[in-house]
């Protein structure tokens, strides 16, 4: 039998499907790690009673959130209307003067934040709720998995234009 001789990059040839497939599993992997877990979500629910406005804050298996600040501002100032704190049912309530636009926030004291506002006409509107890492910012796990995407995708374009070259 003959023994053929190989070369180096005949045999770099030979591992790169391994550092493609080690590449993937650990791409999938940091992919997966990345995802903001979230235990618990503060939820807030406000409504109108004739000239109270009435909400509840409970975290997101049902909880209420007890000795929560819940805070009232202008909305088109920012400035700050009222506080008060939620009851050991996570219930609270604001007697509006006058329906002038305002946003309630919710602050739990251990970093949960929750906003609610209403724009002044028609039915009340809920702002997304807010989580800290979650309030529209992106996580730094998902910041890497997407430069590995990009280091992924130029190493094959790399790999390829060497294959493809040498050939």
């Amino acid at each position: 039998m003959m023994k053929k001789n190989i070369n180096r990059s005949e045999t770099a040839m030979l591992h790169t499907p391994k550092k493609i497939l080690v590449s993937w599993l650990m791409l999938v992997t940091l992919l997966f790690s990345s995802t903001v877990v979230q235990a618990h979500n503060m939820i807030l629910d406000c409504w109108f009673e004739n000239s109270l406005l009435l909400g509840k804050v409970m975290y997101s298996p049902g909880n209420p959130v007890r000795n929560c600040t819940v805070k009232r501002y202008n909305l088109k100032t920012d400035s700050l209307l009222a506080t008060t704190t939620t009851s050991d049912e996570g219930a609270f309530s604001f007697h509006l003067e006058n329906r002038t636009p305002f946003t309630v926030v919710a602050l739990d004291g251990h970093g949960h934040r929750t906003s609610w506002s209403w724009t002044g006409t028609g039915a009340p509107e809920e702002k997304a709720h807010e989580h800290p890492g979650h309030s529209g910012r992106i996580s730094s796990g998902k910041i890497a998995a997407g430069f590995a995407i990009i280091i992924f995708l130029f190493g094959i374009v790399r790999f390829l234009r060497k294959h493809y070259h040498e050939s």
